[in-house]
């Protein structure tokens, strides 16, 4: 076979296998100037597979600031859905204090911890083990959570949400999430989506398929 077309092949086997991942890379300001979470979630594809999240706190502040907990929308919520996680580290070691739900989220105006197992789809995580504290995080520095598992019966959503709660100036805020100052922060609601990976690696594929045909129709005139 003509080396050309072998080469074709085999790029257009090396997008199918990248395009089959479905990625999300999204962002939310958490109330305060550079304060920001960001999450990048891969799944495999399909409605049964493999998932990821890096999920990070990016502390750009002047103050430590403090974390309760938080929780994110990984899946749709359907009746039959299912997910579980295997692996979690934290900023590359082992999670300390931390702990983490399948289907659960926070009580949305109540304690700050993982409290409402009702609902499906949610990964949740708090600092409950052994007791809830907020978790520290120093000027300049990120919380960075890699996570990982299978999921079965759903199917991976485009834009996540996002539910957290803590404290802008750290140790200054009640536990409980009462509004004692405003340094407290809190945040519900969607993530901002830029470009998703996947579609970069398509077009950026598209691309380099276009330019090898045109190769080939030059080495066969």
């Amino acid at each position: 076979m003509n080396p050309a077309r072998v080469l074709v092949f085999a790029v257009a086997a090396i997008l199918i296998l990248g395009t089959a991942q479905i990625a999300s890379a999204d962002s939310m300001n958490l109330g305060a100037t550079n304060w920001n979470a960001k999450e990048t979630f891969t799944t495999s594809g399909g409605t049964s597979g493999t998932w990821s999240l890096t999920f990070d706190f990016v502390n750009g502040t002047a103050n430590t600031v403090d974390v309760n907990s938080f929780a994110v929308q990984l899946f749709n919520s359907g009746a039959t859905e299912s997910f579980s996680f295997s692996t979690a580290t934290l900023n590359g070691g082992a999670l300390g204090v931390w702990e983490f739900f399948a289907d659960d989220k926070l009580n949305n105006g109540g304690t700050p911890d993982c409290s409402s197992t009702s609902v499906k789809g949610w990964l949740c995580g708090d600092t409950g083990h052994v007791t809830l504290n907020p978790f520290s995080i120093a000027s300049g520095k990120t919380l960075e959570f890699i996570l990982g598992g299978t999921y079965a019966n759903t199917s991976a959503i485009n834009q996540l949400d996002l539910m957290a709660s803590g404290c802008l100036v750290a140790g200054t805020c009640k536990l409980d999430g009462g509004s004692d100052n405003t340094n407290r922060w809190t945040v519900s609601g969607a993530m901002t989506v830029p470009e998703p990976s996947s579609l970069v690696l398509l077009a950026g594929g598209l691309s380099l398929v276009s330019l090898l045909g045109m190769v080939l129709r030059r080495a066969g005139s």
